[in-house]
């Protein structure tokens, strides 16, 4: 049998009331003590549980026939009996271990608002595959911890009355219900009701036989008679009517031992029997309730053993227990008149409001004997002892009117308690409160702090830190609003020295200087706790979330990954080298060990979903009571925690994939597999391309914490690699190519443990007629076709850019010419060689020479760059050079030239050839060769963003009086120069400019200046062959 052997399906408490003479015969009175209970019974039915309503009373009755009354004296013990429910109330919380207050575990309630067909249950089950089974008075309902699926009559079930839910050897699930057993198929169920012909009742108890689809059934025919059915091959018999023993008698099955043949039976009188082969052997067990036998071990419960195992505190608001049941991972599972409870954690027991807690507690101490003293904003002081807050409010004779409590009271090792109040320390010294005299003016407390080896204490205020030591107090008032901040907690190190927390980061404190925490990353407000650890390191936690400081290399360094390092009030030392952090929503707790070692599973986060039930943890709100045991304070709730219980969930969940289905572009999405996935008799998809949008959906199964499941998935053949974490319950493929494919799905539980294997769906893509080879060849000649049309286009679009190509090919061999030709001005050559005359006949051979041969070296650099358009900036700059040596050579004293280049500047980067050349000509030619006093050309280049600016300055005659001597010429360089600049600046992204300024010196012309802005990678995009 494949059912979890911890199942423990019981009847519900009403009904248990009812039983529970039969136990205790001695709370009834003399006269008979089961009549009443019986007439009880009659008038309310649905109070018994679904095995046999009343025949635990007349089995009762039948082992105490002494005990029924005389007709005359029912009614009243009719009464009699109306008067004790609320005892027997008592009894069985006595013997269960409930409680009725309101201190509770953490639990999740579901009720009909989340699927449940029904709320009365009395059992839960949860199969191999890790689904919990939930039968009810309305339905069964089948749960992976997220989403109830649920089953009436109207998917195959032949009563909605569901007794039980059983796993045969085989792993098919079956249905026990009123009138007969179900098969579920994997979507819905199968019914099997039972004939007429019996007379039955109603299905009681079931037991597994010893083969598949086997059962053994009691079924009651009356309120006094049961019968046992024998359900094999889909078929029922009168296993009675096969075996002479058993005729005549009124057994229930107990349990049936599937290594062998044997039936374990239990008769009226709560005696326990074994059948087999023809022989009835009692097992001399009296009082059985129930037989069950684990791991072929048979094991007896007894009437007088308690319901359920001890859970205390373990109360529901919504009525009383009913059912309990223990899963796989160990997960508690109950059940009331009302809801179906999942027990989230036992790690937490909450007090609230309905305890006694007031509203808008902010102070909590640990007291020396034991016990837990409260403050409230209101000014409501009080002491939990445990069962009950009581008011302690005798302290407002002291100030004259209840005053507000803060966090950050603490218990001294003296055993005396400081309270931290807005309007100074409140002391409680065991027998009465007083107040000290630490200041003169009022303050308000935020913490307080006893040093562990001086036994000094420190009280932050918001007037300062008072610093009491040897009945002295020293008040640093750096630390306060107006300097460092107010101090909100302390801690020692290993030194002697001490780390402050307050609004404005964290400050060192030695005893004499104040050294704040200020450069990134460490925290830079509102820090409302600090530790030292172990090991000597500081722990701060605040608004920025937690950090970490080696005190011999005072930086802090964030101490949890950014994504989880949320905002943080308060935290403590919880012992065996651990933190515990309390944050808005969660508590974080850091293995120090695992820290220390480099492992990245240091720190484990408890949240609503793992049974956190705070509410914003309050600062300075976790302290330790004389017992060791922890307690934490939110806004609403003062919560007893046991560390101890918080444990990792290390068993793997169990994933499944749930439903598989197909839509195309006209329909919804049709359910293409989803009951053969169950049982995974199918786990193969076969879609054509036209259908080619398949959705698959799958679940995880960890009753842990179901709402930290996160999946991982992958298509192998199309993806091979695992999708991120997700916490999405299904994913959607679209148009996957033909081809064989292997969705794959993997679950993982909330504490990172990966499922052992992942559940799998081959997935095989047919090929539409377009996707086939036929549609395939044919589209090749399309594509042909296209390929030689496409082809002549490009090339005729190739041709038609060649003319253009070759039109701007020859536009640029005709600047080129003029270029070459403007550079043999005659006038210049004229000029030159009359130069050089002059020079032979005044004697001065050798001068005459040097200017000949630079003429000569200027003409032959001319000639050998005759085929280019651009050339680097030193090369024009060079030539620059040289002609203005050459004019300098011809005016003498006259004339006088100046080139600045900054350091800076890209002499690689191309230019138009004679660019700078015909604007410095353009100077001497109309500025100062008709100037009488000397001549001075200035060429400046700097570097700008992205380009070189050139400026030609002269302070020659002007433009407007060079114009009146008819000094200007053809302008014949000056249009070369713009036409060769044009033609570039349409191949070109950034563009050559230039500019020319007339200067003027009080008015009168005193010169030109021309700006020429040359950008960097200057080039002529043409072909190359076309250069």
């Amino acid at each position: 049998m494949k059912l979890d052997k911890r199942v423990r399906g019981v009847m519900r408490p009403a009904a248990v009331l009812l039983l529970a003479p039969a136990r205790y015969p001695a709370l009834l009175p003399a006269p008979a003590r089961l009549s009443a209970l019986t007439q009880t019974a009659a008038r309310y039915p649905a109070l018994l549980p679904a095995p046999a309503r009343l025949s635990a009373l007349t089995q009762t009755a039948a082992r105490y026939p002494a005990l029924l009354p005389a007709p005359a004296r029912l009614s009243a013990l009719t009464q009699t009996v109306a008067r004790l429910p609320a005892l027997l109330l008592v009894i069985l919380l006595a013997t269960t271990g409930l409680s009725l207050r309101a201190q509770t575990y953490s639990y999740r309630e579901y009720t009909s608002d989340d699927g449940l067909p029904q709320t009365q249950s009395t059992s839960v089950v949860q199969d191999s595959r890790g689904y919990l089974w939930i039968p009810t008075r309305n339905g069964l309902a089948r749960f992976d911890g997220y989403t109830f699926n649920s089953y009436l009559r109207k998917d195959g079930l032949p009563s909605n009355l569901i007794t039980s839910v059983i796993e045969d050897r085989g792993g098919i699930i079956w249905a026990i219900t009123a009138n007969g057993v179900a098969r579920f198929n994997g979507a819905n169920f199968e019914s099997y009701p039972i004939p007429d012909s019996f007379r039955v009742k109603q299905l009681d108890r079931v037991a597994i036989g010893r083969d598949t689809n086997s059962f053994f059934l009691s079924a009651l025919i009356d309120n006094d008679n049961q019968i046992i059915l024998l359900f094999e091959n889909g078929r029922y018999t009168d296993f009675a009517s096969r075996h002479p023993l058993l005729r005549g008698t009124s057994f229930s099955v107990a349990a049936a031992n599937q290594r062998d043949s044997l039936l374990y039976l239990i008769d009226k009188n709560n005696e326990a029997f074994a059948y087999e082969k023809g022989q009835l052997k009692p097992l001399n067990k009296s009082d059985v309730y129930e037989i069950d036998i684990v791991d072929g071990q048979v094991r007896y419960r007894y009437m007088s053993d308690a319901l359920f195992p001890t859970i205390e505190p373990f109360y529901w608001e919504s009525g009383n227990l009913a059912m309990y049941y223990e899963d796989r991972e160990g997960t508690i599972w109950a059940g009331t008149e009302t809801s179906i409870y999942r027990l989230m954690s036992q790690a937490f027991v909450t007090y609230d409001r309905e305890n006694g807690l007031p509203e808008e507690t902010w102070a909590v101490v640990a007291d020396p004997l034991g016990g837990i003293w409260t403050g409230s904003v209101e000014g409501e002081l009080r002491y939990f002892d445990g069962e009950k807050f009581r008011g302690k409010n005798e302290y407002q004779a002291l100030f004259g009117h209840p005053v507000a409590f803060f966090r950050g009271s603490t218990t001294l090792s003296n055993g005396e308690i400081w309270f931290s109040t807005v309007e100074g320390v409140l002391i409680w010294d065991g027998r009465r409160f007083r107040l000290p005299d630490l200041s003169p003016d009022p303050y308000q407390v935020c913490i307080i702090y006893e040093d562990p080896v001086d036994k000094s204490i420190f009280v932050g205020t918001d007037r300062g830190l008072f610093h009491i030591r040897d009945g002295r107090v020293t008040i640093h008032e750096e630390m306060s609003w107006y300097g460092y901040g107010i101090v909100e907690s302390v801690a020692r190190d290993h030194e002697g020295h001490y780390w402050l927390a307050g609004h404005y980061g964290v400050v060192y404190f030695d005893g004499k200087n104040f050294i704040p925490f200020r450069s990134s990353p460490a925290p830079a407000e509102m820090v409302w706790g600090v530790v030292c650890d172990h090991m000597g390191n500081i722990w701060s936690a605040g608004s920025d979330g937690l950090y970490i400081c080696d005190p011999n290399e005072p930086v802090f360094d964030r101490a949890l990954p950014e994504e989880v390092n949320l905002p943080a009030s308060v935290i403590r030392d919880l012992g065996n080298h651990r933190l515990i952090i309390g944050r808005m929503m969660d508590i974080c707790i850091i293995d120090l060990d695992k820290y220390y070692s480099g492992q990245p599973d240091y720190y484990s986060i408890t949240g609503r979903s793992q049974g956190f039930p705070g509410n914003d943890c309050q600062d300075n709100g976790i302290i330790k009571d004389k017992e060791g045991r922890w307690w934490i304070l939110t806004s609403d709730k003062l919560i007893r925690f046991d560390p101890d219980k918080i444990s990792r969930n290390t068993y793997p969940p169990m994933n499944h994939i749930t439903k598989v289905e197909l839509q195309d572009e006209e329909t919804p999405w049709k359910t293409a597999l989803e009951a053969s996935l169950f049982y995974d008799t199918t786990s193969f998809l076969r879609v054509r391309g036209r259908q080619n949008r398949i959705r698959i959906s799958y679940t995880g199964i960890s009753t842990r914490n179901p709402e930290g499941v996160r999946y991982r998935y992958r298509m192998a053949g199309f993806n091979d690699n695992w999708s991120e974490k997700t916490a999405e319950r299904s994913v959607v493929y679209t148009n996957l190519p033909p081809g064989e494919y292997t969705f794959e799905v993997q679950a993982i539980n909330a504490d990172g443990v990966l499922s052992e294997d992942p559940d799998k769906l081959e997935v095989s893509v047919v090929p539409t007629f377009i996707q086939s080879k036929v549609a395939i060849a044919l589209m090749a000649l399309i594509a042909l076709g296209l390929i030689v049309f496409l082809s002549f286009q490009i090339r005729k679009a190739v041709l038609e850019r060649r003319v253009i190509t070759a039109r701007i090919q020859a536009e640029a061999y005709r600047l080129q010419l003029n270029s070459v030709i403007k550079q043999f001005d005659p006038h210049f050559t004229f000029n030159a060689v009359t130069s050089v005359g002059s020079l032979i006949m005044k004697g001065e051979k050798e001068k005459a020479y040097n200017y000949f041969i630079k003429l000569s070296n200027l003409l032959r650099s001319i000639i050998a760059d005759s085929n280019a358009l651009l050339k680097p900036l030193e090369e024009e700059l060079e030539f620059v050079t040289r002609y203005c040596e050459l004019q300098k050579l011809r005016f003498g004293n006259r004339f006088e030239y100046r080139i600045n280049v900054a350091p800076d500047v890209n002499l690689k980067s191309p230019v138009p050839k004679m660019i700078i050349q015909s604007f410095a000509e353009n100077a001497i030619k109309h500025g100062l060769e008709n100037k009488k006093e000397r001549g001075i050309l200035e060429i400046s280049i700097m570097n700008l963003e992205g380009g070189v600016e050139v400026k030609i300055r002269d302070n020659g005659i002007g433009r407007a009086a060079a114009a009146k001597m008819r000094t200007h010429g053809t302008g014949t360089g000056l249009k070369n120069i713009s036409g060769i600049v044009d033609t570039l600046n349409k191949v070109n992204r950034e563009k050559i400019t230039f500019n020319l300024t007339d200067l003027y010196d009080n008015g009168k012309a005193s010169g030109t200046e021309v700006t020429v802005f040359l950008p960097y990678n200057y080039s002529l995009n043409l072909p190359a062959d076309l250069l």
